[in-house]
């Protein structure tokens, strides 16, 4: 039987983003968090940003996912690797995983299937990010030449299947098996909390560096701060005005992070005499009032 090292979930919008939920979720075991970002070239999961800000508050690994569309389409497979990639990089820290969920409009070619899947496994990699490919074991053996993924990206499997669902822990004389299987998604309703169950039996492949930026005063809703003397555009790239420069603002909320650990936004209202105006800062341009 394989190693358990770690329970996990994966979530969509079909799950919310609030910090009670998330906490549930870690109160129940999981200990790592795929969240759904976004879906063909159009879709994008409204919950991604707080499932991934909640889960990293509780110290929770995180990680996105992306649902294909593509099918054999090389072309098709850039374009939805690019737009996973825009989406995701707002919320994950670079080296963190995207995992590509293939389970859906294959192609009757098993090759142009796969060098569509390794062509979107690229763009991940080749931004900056960490691919994953995810599926289950009918569908990878139909559809998807795993040994030919594996050869290039690594053993990158995150592989599903539910013996018995409602369960706590998996039965390992059910496990799907195939190659390169790191992480095994074994029940649709894990603890009957409606969301999928996963446990992790080979390695969490996130590169990312978790210290950069710990030491940094974190904000809270209710907070007064000004801008740093160095501070000049807002999350987005918006340049800040002179009007908001030496004004001071009350923090509203968290927002999800950019870049890096040291970079977490917040939503801020600037107060001026007969008026006020919200920005989302970085947390590196902001101070105590």
């Amino acid at each position: 039987m394989a190693q358990i090292k770690m329970y996990g979930v994966d979530v969509s919008s079909y799950q919310p983003g609030n910090i009670n939920y998330i906490q549930t979720l870690y109160n129940a075991g999981a200990r790592f968090l795929f969240s759904k970002a976004t879906e063909g070239t159009g879709y994008v999961n409204p919950n991604f940003g707080d499932q991934i800000l909640n889960a990293d508050k509780l110290g929770m690994l995180t990680a996105a996912y992306h649902f294909a569309r593509f099918g054999g389409n090389e072309s098709q497979a850039v374009k939805e690797g690019d737009f996973a990639v825009n989406t995701a990089k707002g919320i994950l820290l670079p080296g963190s995983i995207i995992a590509l969920d293939y389970e859906t409009d294959a192609s009757s070619s098993k090759s142009a299937n796969t060098t569509a899947a390794k062509t979107f496994m690229r763009v991940i990699k080749n931004r900056g990010y960490v691919p994953m490919i995810y599926s289950y074991k009918p569908y990878f053996d139909k559809y998807i030449d795993l040994n030919s993924v594996i050869k290039e990206f690594g053993e990158c499997v995150w592989i599903a299947g539910y013996p018995a669902p409602g369960s706590s822990t998996p039965n390992f004389n059910y496990f799907p098996s195939e190659p390169g299987v790191q992480i095994w998604q074994f029940d649709d309703n894990w603890k009957k909390l409606g969301v999928d169950g996963n446990v992790l039996i080979g390695e969490w492949l996130e590169k990312t560096n978790k210290k950069e930026g710990s030491n940094m005063k974190r904000f809270k809703e209710g907070d007064k701060v000004r801008l740093t003397a160095k501070a000049s555009n807002a999350t987005y790239g918006t340049a800040f005005t002179n009007t908001v420069k030496g004004t001071w603002g009350t923090v509203t909320r968290e927002t999800a992070k950019k870049q890096s650990n040291s970079d977490y936004s917040y939503q801020v209202v600037f107060h001026y005499p007969n008026d006020q105006t919200i920005w989302n800062v970085l947390q590196q341009d902001l101070q105590d009032k």
